[in-house]
């Protein structure tokens, strides 16, 4: 029968009273004092309460050496479970906590050794796992530089677990921490979302490094420069017209030599891929490695023929610039500059070397015929005047107009006056263009008001007779009804912007402006006011309309737009058909020299803003010239040649026709060698031709300047597409309305 601590009281107590009774009565025959029992019994006393403490010491201490070392398995377990996160999960058959409520300790520690060999085996395989992804993070990080990754995924060190208070009140003070590593599912991620990120830039860096490659080759092709080969490692650019771009060379334990066999194997596999019609953004970097190195040493090579093709483009440039004003005024067909033009595309330095050949041989040109470009350039002025509707004290004021000594200074100060010109028209052109355009309704309402006078147009007889005139005249009344006080409202509001910001009247055939529209606007509600409803309205007073000046006298070049006078307008008498109310006229001969002039031009004249006094007429050359020398005791001018046609072959060196024998012979030797050094670049097919074919972009070609044909009024059939550019009404689109 098992002892129980009560049948042990009982028993002890049975026991013990039964000996103690007996006590007393042996003391007394043994003639003890009564002190004697009184010590047996304490130290009886004493004795037994000594056994039972070491007997319940022995246990408690048992006890707490089987739960220190259940803590300890607790805690490893707690930091597993941390470190794995989810993952935890699936080798937990019980928690922690409940192995906690296991009251028997060897029990509760054997479960918890078992757990912690699963938690270890999972852990342990999750390590493995994040050591795998970190050594590819790595690898990937020798290319992309170990800047692109952060520092926590691309190092590996372990990291001490971060628990929460709970848990760490759990753990006793006196075990010392242990570090693991974080292989949680979120860790996971992380690391493999930074791993598909360098996956991802390292296809990007090869396919921006595939473009960059075709735009070198491009480069290489396009300024004539020596494509690199697989034999050939050195880059040569040319014989030193490209720096060498070496400032990345040794980077990633690469040298600029590496480098150069990478454009070469691109070269040479691009030309395998167009046989065999392969595509691919990566086309061409197979197995390069797309290191800082690579892309710095690429770009840097790719901006440096940016910067050489620039700076010949801008070569070019100045050249053609100078070659334009010259071709002009040699009057070199427009089709034969733009056959030169499109046979020297490129940025080559062969074709530094044709347009500099071709402006020394019209350098020379021009020493042989100063006559003939000072004249050319005084028809530019005319025309500019033209265009700008000068008056006759305007044109005076250019004395040079009229000096016969025909030298480089004389030439030089009729430039400058082109060049002023010009930036007058450019300042001037928006509100020209609503002045040319107010011109119009003006005469459209002059047109209507004869009209309207001529009583065989309701019966379709007469030399007007037409069915659909009289619609035709309902739809002009309206456009003009519309249109003439929006424009008068613009240009009263323009207009003395434009004189408050330059200090200075807005002019036309030497009068204000301002002054004419004011008046017109006045006189306008003047007759709005006189005007009965029930009479029929009195005819109107024609609109003064501008006309042409005479045509020049043989002495003078002609001008290509005349200016309205009050004489020409009583010499026009026969008025057009309101659906042929201009004309078109244009120039046989259209050469740079002598810009074409096909403008739309009033058969009739318009001049809203003459002058009542029939002798203020825009001056012809030879009154310009007169004046300019009265009053001085000169000479009136030589009478001069008419104007020799010069049409100048480019790149021969001599013009055509009867003049050939007149001209100074050109450096042919200058220009011969230019041209064998063009034949020799086109024969020599490059390496790189298919890649720029693939491309296809378009070599190099210089810009026309914006003195040919821009802010054109009259002979400038661009003007209302630029100015309408710069934000301003150019020229206002006229819509037909409906009668009915």
């Amino acid at each position: 029968m098992a002892l129980t601590p009560d049948a042990l009281i009982t028993a002890l107590q049975q026991h013990l009273a039964q000996h103690a009774a007996l006590l007393p009565a042996l003391y007394s025959q043994l003639g003890l004092a009564p002190s004697a029992l009184t010590m047996e019994l304490e130290q009886l006393q004493a004795t037994l309460s000594e056994v039972v403490e070491g007997q319940l010491t022995r246990r408690r201490q048992e006890v707490d050496e089987w739960m220190a070392q259940c803590r300890v398995i607790e805690a490893d377990c707690l930091e597993l479970v941390k470190c794995l996160g989810q993952n935890a999960r699936s080798s937990q058959q019980q928690s922690v906590g409940e192995l906690r409520k296991i009251q028997v300790l060897p029990r509760r520690h054997e479960q918890l050794v078992s757990l912690k060999e699963r938690l270890n085996q999972v852990y342990q395989t999750k390590t493995e796992q994040l050591i795998s992804l970190n050594s590819r993070v790595q690898n990937l990080s020798r290319t992309l530089g170990p800047a692109f990754f952060p520092s926590d995924v691309l190092n590996l060190t372990p990291v001490p677990i971060q628990m929460d208070d709970e848990l760490a009140s759990n753990i006793p003070q006196d075990i010392p921490s242990t570090s693991r590593m974080d292989v949680t599912p979120e860790r996971f991620q992380r690391v493999e979302k930074e791993l598909m990120r360098g996956k991802a830039e390292i296809v990007t860096r090869l396919s921006r490094l595939s473009g960059t490659l075709e735009l070198i080759v491009w480069f290489y092709t396009e300024l004539g420069l020596q494509l690199p080969t697989p034999l050939d490692a050195s880059l040569s650019l040319g014989s030193g017209n490209v720096p060498s771009s070496s400032a990345s060379g040794g980077r990633m334990g690469q040298t600029p030599g590496s480098y150069d066999q990478i454009l070469a194997r691109f070269v040479a596999r691009w030309e395998e891929a167009e046989d065999e019609a392969l595509e691919g953004d990566t086309l061409g970097v197979e197995g390069v490695d797309p290191t800082n190195g690579v892309m710095d040493w690429a770009e840097q090579l790719k901006a440096e023929l940016e910067q050489l093709k620039a700076h010949r483009e801008s070569q070019i440039q100045v050249i053609f610039d100078q070659l334009e004003g010259l071709w002009r005024r040699l009057g070199v067909d427009e089709s034969i500059v733009d056959t030169f033009v499109e046979e020297n595309r490129g940025s080559t330095e062969e074709t530094v070397a044709v347009y500099q050949a071709e402006l020394d041989r019209l350098l020379v040109l021009k020493k042989a015929s100063m006559s003939v470009f000072i004249q050319n350039a005084r028809e530019e002025i005319i025309a500019l005047w033209d265009d700008l509707i000068l008056g006759e004290d305007e044109r005076a004021e250019f004395t040079a107009f009229a000096d016969d000594e025909y030298t480089e200074e004389l030439l030089a100060r009729h430039e400058e006056e082109i060049s002023r010109l010009k930036e007058e028209k450019r300042v001037k052109a928006p509100l020209l263009a609503m002045i040319n355009k107010y011109f119009d309704i003006c005469d459209e309402e002059r047109q209507l008001t004869e009209s309207a006078a001529d009583q065989s147009r309701l019966l379709g007889r007469g030399p007007r007779g037409d069915p659909g005139r009289l619609l035709r005249e309902e739809k002009m009344r309206k456009r003009v009804k519309k249109e003439k006080p929006k424009l008068e409202h613009e240009l009263l509001q323009a207009i003395p912007l434009w004189e408050d910001s330059r200090n200075r009247p807005f002019l036309v055939n030497s009068i204000r402006v301002m002054d004419v529209l004011i008046e017109s606007v006045e006189a306008e509600a003047g007759k709005e006011n006189k005007r009965k409803p029930v009479s029929a309205p009195a005819p109107s007073k024609p609109i003064p309309t501008r006309a042409t000046t005479p045509g020049p006298s043989s002495t003078v070049p002609p001008s290509r737009k005349r200016a309205a006078t009050p004489a020409s307008i009583q010499d026009s008498n026969k008025r057009p058909k309101l659906n042929a109310s201009s004309v078109t006229r244009t120039s046989a001969n259209a050469t740079p020299m002598q810009p074409s002039t096909a403008r739309v031009v009033s058969s009739s004249g318009r001049v809203p803003f003459s002058s009542s006094n029939a002798g203020n007429r825009v001056p012809s050359a030879t009154s310009q010239r007169s004046s300019a020398k009265a009053g001085k005791g000169t000479r009136p001018p030589p009478t001069m040649p008419p104007l020799p046609k010069m049409n100048a072959t480019i790149g021969m060196g001599h013009p055509t026709g009867a003049r050939r024998a007149q001209m100074p012979p050109p450096n042919s030797a200058t220009y011969s060698t230019a041209q064998r050094t063009v034949s020799t670049a086109q024969r020599s097919v490059s390496a790189g031709v298919k890649i720029a074919a693939v491309k296809k972009r378009e070599s190099f070609r210089p810009r026309p300047s914006m003195d040919a044909g821009v802010f054109g009024m009259g002979g400038m059939p661009n003007f209302g597409r630029l100015v309408s550019g710069v934000g301003i009404v150019g020229q206002l689109q006229e819509e037909d309305e409906d009668v009915f």
